[in-house]
């Protein structure tokens, strides 16, 4: 009669071994997988990272002078150097205030071959974000002590435009477009705090280097006519303010 040895139980193997051969393999295909997954969410950050890169390159900014507008088929002809160019227009760019003999900056996609935004030289000048240093409301001059308690904040991004400041200890804030309407002047639309909408102003700006001053009315009535000096009064409904702002310098 032959002795044949009994396989060792499994508790047995898992002692001598420290691990079964089982367990070796899971733990083998989990740190496989978190290999995999370190090496996906890589790929898509240096990916991300490329295309926004790239993005930023392919835009160029051209100057000129308009000639032509098609409004309906999104076309726009312009002037350089004394030679005329014809462009396609994104659909999203409006061309309401758009005017023939109009200086304008375009900002064009080199790969696809359009217009993505449309901004007005002298609206170009007032870029960026600046921060108040004087008001006056309604025909009272406020103190430093409140202008600085407001913190009012305005930044033009585009034809975008925003302003925030500190009311009543809450963050209050305007946000829409901006036009520049004559030699000086300008238009607002947009929303404001409290769930506002339709807000107009129509008002007038100076800019004498790095300081940018705004007086409007408040276009509540639709009857509101613009300022003609940089001075407010008791008016109502639409109430006149005049702010006086620096230009903020980038880090």
């Amino acid at each position: 009669m032959t002795y044949e040895p009994r396989a060792p139980k499994p508790w047995k193997r898992i002692l001598k071994d420290g691990i079964s051969p089982k367990s070796k393999y899971s733990l083998f295909k989990s740190k496989e997988s978190i290999m995999k997954r370190y090496c996906t969410i890589l790929f898509f950050v240096l990916l991300s990272f490329f295309v926004s890169s790239t993005a930023q390159a392919e835009v160029v900014t051209i100057e000129g002078t308009i000639k032509s507008i098609d409004k309906i088929g999104k076309k726009i002809t312009i002037e350089r150097k004394g030679k005329e160019k014809e462009l396609d227009l994104s659909k999203d760019i409006d061309t309401s205030s758009l005017k023939i003999g109009q200086q304008i900056d375009l900002k064009f996609h080199l790969d696809l071959e359009i217009v993505v935004s449309i901004v007005d030289p002298m609206l170009a000048k007032l870029q960026g974000t600046w921060l108040c240093v004087a008001s006056e409301e309604v025909g009272r001059v406020h103190s430093r002590e409140i202008v600085k308690r407001q913190n009012r904040r305005m930044k033009i991004d585009g034809s975008k435009f925003s302003v925030e400041r500190v009311s009543v200890n809450k963050l209050a804030k305007y946000s829409g477009t901006i036009k520049i309407s004559d030699k000086n002047g300008f238009d607002f639309n947009g929303n404001g705090p409290g769930g506002n909408k339709d807000i107009e102003w129509v008002g007038i700006y100076e800019l004498k280097g790095d300081i940018l001053k705004l007086c409007f009315r408040y276009n509540r009535d639709g009857r509101a006519k613009r300022p003609t000096r940089f001075k407010t009064d008791s008016m109502k409904p639409n109430i006149c303010v005049f702010y006086t702002f620096k230009k903020e310098t980038e880090n």
